[in-house]
C-alpha cells in the first residue's frame, strides 16, 4: 500500500512539474500596427514585476492576427477592429471553435493635412468625395486639385493652396484602420485608385509632412507637429460616432482587441492571465491614456475571468 501511495505521489508531482514546464517564458503578440506602441509599453512595464518573461511583438496589421492565432503561433492577436465574419468562419473551420475577444481600449482615426494647408475642419461628405470611388456617403468627387475642396477665394493663401494636387494616403488592406476607414468614414465604399497605400502610420505622417497637398488618416498618437489634425464635422444625414448633428470633433472611434485562441472549457496560463490583468488594470489603462488612446472606463474587461481561474 505504501508503494502505491508513493507511486501516486510521484505521478502527481510529475503532472504538476509538467504543467509548470509549459508556462510560456515568451509572450508573442502579432497584429495591429496601431497597437504596437502601447503593447511595447505594456510589455516593458509588465517586465518590471516579471523580469523572467520576454515579449515578441509584431505590428504587421490586424488582418495578420486571425491566421496566426488559428495556427497557434502566437499567444495573442492584436486587432484595431473586430474580426470580420469571414475571418471568424475561417478561424472556426481551422480550430473547431470560435475566437475569444477581449476589448482592451479604443482609439479615434484622425484626418491630417500638411500645416501649410489652410483647411481646419472637414466634413464626412468631403472625405467621401476626396477618398471614395463609390460616394456612398453622398459626397461629390473632388480632384485633382484642392480648389475643388477649398472653393474660389480672393484670399491669397487659399488661392495658392487651390493649385496643389490632392495627394491621398491610406494604410494597406491588411490594416484594421483601412477596413475601419472604408466602413465608418466612406459608408462601406471603395477607395479610389489615386489613393496611395503605405504600410504604417509613421510612413504616412512622413509623406503628409513632406507634401503641401497631402491628406490622410492616422491614429492620433502618430500625429506630430509636422502635420495638422483636422476636426471632423457631421450633419443630420451623416451623424456618426456619438456626435450630434452640427458638432465638430473626432467621431470615428474604433475598439482595440486582444484575441485569443482557446478551446471551450480551457484556461489560459498564469503568465498570459497576469499580462491580461495588467493591461486592463488602472495602471495599464493609464498608460493607454498617456499614449493618446481611450481607456475602457471599466474596472476590468468583461470576459477575462472566464478564461483565467
Amino acid at each position: 500500500m505504501l508503494g502505491h501511495r508513493f507511486l501516486l505521489f510521484i505521478c502527481l508531482w510529475a503532472a504538476i512539474a509538467a504543467r509548470a514546464s509549459v508556462e510560456p517564458q515568451t509572450i508573442s503578440i502579432l497584429g495591429s500596427d496601431t497597437m504596437a506602441g502601447v503593447l511595447s509599453e505594456w510589455s516593458r512595464e509588465f517586465q518590471k514585476s516579471h523580469p523572467d518573461i520576454s515579449f515578441e511583438i509584431q505590428g504587421t496589421g490586424s488582418a495578420a492576427a486571425p491566421p496566426a492565432l488559428a495556427e497557434g503561433s502566437v499567444n495573442f492577436g492584436a486587432m484595431s477592429r473586430a474580426m470580420s465574419s469571414a475571418e471568424v468562419a475561417d478561424f472556426q473551420r481551422r480550430t473547431g471553435y470560435l475566437p475569444f475577444a477581449i476589448q482592451v481600449g479604443a482609439d479615434d482615426l484622425a484626418v491630417i493635412v500638411n500645416p501649410s494647408n489652410p483647411l481646419r475642419t472637414i466634413s464626412r461628405r468631403t472625405l467621401d468625395g476626396i477618398f471614395s470611388q463609390s460616394q456612398r456617403c453622398g459626397g461629390v468627387r473632388h480632384g485633382p486639385q484642392w480648389s475643388t475642396v477649398l472653393g474660389e477665394s480672393g484670399d491669397p493663401i487659399i488661392s495658392r493652396a487651390g493649385t496643389w494636387v490632392i495627394e491621398r494616403y491610406s494604410r494597406t488592406a491588411v490594416s484594421g484602420s483601412y477596413g475601419f476607414f472604408k466602413d465608418r468614414v466612406l459608408c462601406g465604399g471603395d477607395l479610389m485608385s489615386q489613393v496611395m497605400e503605405l504600410p504604417g502610420f509613421a510612413a504616412i505622417v512622413d509623406a503628409v509632412a513632406g507634401s503641401d497637398g497631402a491628406v490622410a488618416y492616422v491614429g492620433p498618437s502618430f500625429a506630430d507637429r509636422r502635420v495638422r489634425v483636422l476636426s471632423v464635422s457631421v450633419t443630420d444625414t451623416d451623424a456618426t460616432g456619438g456626435l450630434l448633428p452640427g458638432e465638430v470633433g473626432y467621431p470615428f472611434s474604433r475598439p482595440f482587441f486582444l484575441y485569443l485562441s482557446i478551446a471551450p472549457g480551457q484556461q489560459l496560463s498564469r503568465t498570459e492571465c497576469s499580462f491580461l490583468e495588467y493591461v486592463v488594470s488602472p495602471r495599464g489603462q493609464l498608460t493607454l491614456k498617456r499614449l493618446g488612446f481611450q481607456a475602457l472606463g471599466l474596472p476590468d474587461a468583461p470576459g477575462i475571468y472566464s478564461v483565467c481561474s
